[in-house]
């Protein structure tokens, strides 16, 4: 059986080189929230930050696969739009910041 050579992509280095710079905790939320949810009596371990970087690494994520993938991109350049203003609208305690949603709002009606 031949070996495979794994072709080093960006999405591995994008996420390689955020998890280094976040917290343990960070990296622990996403496989806790995304791969292994929490067992039962959950909770609420939320924080700011491990909601930002949650969000992060969903958007770097659905970059990395829009530059990797082919074909029609209007549904993830979507998505990408719909996280990226989640994380513009919040405030930094965490809240949603009702200026930063008007602009949102009209960002998106003026696209229309």
């Amino acid at each position: 059986m031949a070996k495979r050579k794994t072709k080093k992509t960006k999405a591995s280095t994008v996420i390689r080189s955020h998890t280094e710079k976040t917290a343990p905790t960070g990296l622990e939320y996403i496989f806790h929230h995304v791969f292994f949810p929490p067992k039962r009596p959950q909770k609420d371990d939320r924080t700011i930050q491990s909601v930002r970087v949650l969000l992060q690494e969903v958007l770097d994520a659905l970059t990395s696969f829009q530059e990797i993938s082919q074909g029609d991109h209007q549904k993830l350049n979507q998505c990408a739009e719909m996280v990226h203003q989640q994380l513009v609208c919040q405030s930094r305690d965490g809240g949603i910041d009702s200026e930063r949603v008007y602009e949102a709002l009209s960002y998106l009606a003026d696209r229309q």
